[in-house]
């Protein structure tokens, strides 16, 4: 079977020190595009985060937009550090924490083609390769403190698929 390769340029760390680290997703879609959000923080420095803004490919969808930002937060991590990621997206929380009988099964759906497909792989690749621990969590809307967070980056996203409609 052919794997798909990632068409985006393999991204350096955002963060010089192997750690643990706090991070938050969103995404937010419209017809035909959408864009990605994501915060990552030191834990033992709250001072020393990341927080970026990036619109995906033509067709995007809100659960799209979701993985996205789950790569681009696990690629800002070094090799060896954890990651605790909170966003509101059921589906990203399933589909991170469902890699593994992906890969045992092929890749493959049962009946149909398995939906971003390439976004699952890139996930699949980054936690190997850098041998990133994950633990997804999910935050009801209107859970402090972490869903103001999640708010603010959806508020982002939404601006940034807004902006480019401009």
């Amino acid at each position: 079977m052919q794997m798909t390769k990632w068409p985006y340029p393999e991204a350096e760390p955002d963060f010089d020190e192997v750690g643990e680290f706090d991070g938050w997703l969103a995404g937010s879609g419209s017809p035909g595009k959408s864009a990605s959000a994501w915060r990552v923080v030191s834990k033992t420095d709250p001072s020393s985060f990341v927080e970026k803004v990036k619109l995906s490919r033509p067709k995007g969808t809100s659960p799209r937009a979701a993985l996205g930002s789950l790569v681009g937060a696990l690629e800002a991590l070094k090799r060896g550090s954890s990651l605790d990621c909170y966003t509101r997206s059921e589906y990203a929380i399933t589909a991170a924490e469902s890699i593994d009988v992906w890969k045992q099964r092929g890749w493959q759906s049962t009946d149909e083609p398995l939906a971003n497909r390439d976004i699952l792989l890139r996930i699949e690749e980054v936690l190997r390769t850098r041998q990133i621990t994950l633990r997804m969590h999910h935050v009801p809307k209107a859970r402090a403190p972490h869903d103001e967070i999640i708010e603010t980056l959806t508020r982002r996203a939404r601006g940034k698929v807004r902006d480019d409609a401009e």
